[in-house]
């Protein structure tokens, strides 16, 4: 190997020689496009896993009309979850759990309407019923209440009325749950963990309702939304974004804008990077109307922003939601959506492509919903 080296590195200077004299040389090629991550997505049909490689498989078929949101991994990457609903009755949704490999498939019918849905460790928890959090064991047998120390239920004498799984960490070891008295009460998020037990890490939360979460890779920073209450202003009020150690809060208020705004995706770059995909809606929301205008919905296109301290900077790209890979490379589900007066509705699917590595490369077709596997 070592003769190759330097009969390589004597036509090497021989070459550049020449082309000194002719006064030419040849530019480098560039470099070859880094691959996407593993990733799962969904389309219009299925579920998918998409290897590095760029190869994909089926984990599931969707049920005819239905669509799948909230697609979330384990922490060791063996498992998937999401939520399935009719696209003709949204009151008819399901809770899925799925090895990556295809095989076994679980689901659960939700009670009225699903909520949220992560793991923590080998437990997917989930609210799929109107009693409060549960467990959704990997056999596929029936729901088992989940009920972390420290965290107030829905049954003791606070008479407690709202909680909400946010999210969860992406290395499977932590879940953000919200709770309040009441939808008007001031809410309190928790990080439940181990055990499990649940620790404050806000305990004077906002009026509104948190929503829209997400943590960064490195668990250290939570985002989440803040939503009007129906039949109140629907639109997103704010962004909370949260220091896990020091319990540290920044609120950031929307873009200026004439119409309501919500937030479609919510993501993390790096170190204190956040981005936000905002959408208008169709109105502007009418403070204090016991309800808002009846106003047609509208198809329209949501608008990257970037944290900048306290306010937002926009970005200079449109996307409804995205995952931030390093290295100046994301991913980006781009598409319209439909906003109707107080909510983002049932939308048709984007197209997932990869940024950063020269022009953008199609991930994906169709696309509802995807999540990066953990590293």
């Amino acid at each position: 190997m070592a003769g190759l080296r330097t009969t390589s590195a004597m036509l090497a200077a021989a070459v550049l020689l020449v082309g000194a004299g002719c006064g030419s040389e040849k530019p480098a090629s560039a470099p070859a496009p880094a691959p996407a991550p593993r990733l799962a997505y969904a389309d219009g049909s299925a579920v998918l896993v998409r290897a590095a490689d760029g190869t994909a498989k089926r984990v599931a078929a969707l049920p005819a009309g239905w669509r799948a949101e909230a697609l979330t991994w384990s922490g060791d990457g063996t498992e998937l979850a999401w939520i399935a609903a009719d696209g003709e009755d949204v009151s008819r949704s399901r809770i899925y759990r799925a090895a990556a490999s295809g095989s076994p498939v679980r689901h659960w019918d939700c009670a009225l309407l699903c909520g949220g849905v992560e793991f923590l460790g080998s437990d997917l928890v989930g609210e799929g019923s109107l009693g409060g959090l549960e467990s959704y064991p990997a056999s596929g047998g029936e729901p088992e209440p989940f009920v972390p120390d420290g965290l107030p239920g829905a049954s003791d004498l606070l008479g407690l009325s709202y909680r909400n799984l946010l999210t969860g960490s992406p290395a499977g070891d932590a879940i953000y749950v919200a709770t309040g008295a009441s939808t008007a009460a001031p809410k309190e998020v928790y990080r439940v963990g181990a055990g499990p037990t649940a620790v404050p890490v806000q305990p004077a939360g906002p009026t509104g309702l948190p929503l829209n979460a997400t943590v960064s890779a490195d668990g250290a920073r939570l985002a989440y939304t803040v939503d009007g209450a129906v039949p109140a202003c629907g639109a997103t009020e704010s962004v909370v974004v949260t220091d896990l150690g020091s319990g540290r809060a920044t609120t950031l208020a929307p873009p200026s804008s004439t119409a309501a705004m919500f937030v479609a995706g919510l993501w993390f770059g790096d170190g204190d990077q956040v981005f936000a995909a905002y959408v208008p809606g169709p109105v502007p929301c009418v403070a204090g109307a016991a309800e808002q205008p009846d106003t047609p919905t509208r198809a329209t296109t949501a608008t990257v922003y970037e944290r900048a301290g306290s306010t937002w900077k926009a970005a200079g790209r449109r996307a409804r939601d995205g995952a931030h890979l390093g290295a100046g490379r994301a991913l980006e589900l781009v598409g319209t959506m439909t906003v109707g007066p107080s909510r983002i509705q049932q939308s048709p699917g984007g197209t997932l492509r990869l940024t950063g590595d020269g022009a953008p490369t199609v991930v994906a077709e169709d696309v509802t919903t995807f999540a990066v596997a953990p590293n």
